[in-house]
């Protein structure tokens, strides 16, 4: 039903068929999303931000002399037009801010380090860290098998290293 949501999200209508051409990615960018939506916990700030998380890959896209495409900034880009979108659609307030904090951090390439965790902690709270592990799983498993098993042990080091915050009561 793509024509029918791009009826009251136009913005949407970009990412139709927009292939990615990178070794990341195996589906075109509304099919990505589309995936990530549908692998979500049905949580509506959750499926929003799902929604949104990629809408501006073709308006940011960039192609290397090799032929890959490059999105950087995206998140950014895709933020602005979730806010705008969402404003328009008379959102509430808090589910705006939520889908947007998380938008902009679902990019985040946990390193390792529980400093890294501490400082995103830091930037966007318990509630929303808990959330952003969900988007990133969601996100990772609707992209290739290309390092797909790495990235997702570097998931689950962050998300380990987040319940041993919560479990001392370390400052964040």
């Amino acid at each position: 039903f793509r024509d029918v949501f791009a009826v009251f999200i136009p913005e949407l209508a970009e990412t139709f068929d927009f292939d990615q051409k990178n070794k990341h990615h195996r589906y075109d960018v509304f099919h990505h999303i589309t995936h990530s939506v549908g692998l979500i916990e049905s949580d509506p700030v959750l499926r929003l931000t799902m929604l949104f998380h990629d809408i501006a890959k073709p308006r940011v896209c960039t192609t290397d002399k090799h032929g890959s495409r490059h999105f950087k900034g995206h998140q950014l880009v895709s933020a602005d037009i979730a806010r705008e979108v969402l404003s328009r659609l008379r959102f509430p307030t808090d589910t705006i801010e939520t889908c947007v904090t998380l938008i902009i951090c679902h990019d985040v390439r946990f390193n390792g380090t529980l400093a890294q965790v501490k400082r995103v902690l830091n930037k966007i709270g318990v509630e929303n860290m808990r959330r952003l592990f969900k988007v990133q799983y969601a996100d990772t498993l609707s992209q290739s098998d290309y390092l797909r098993g790495e990235k997702l042990a570097k998931i689950d080091t962050a998300k380990a290293q987040f319940e041993q915050i919560m479990a001392e009561n370390q400052c964040f």
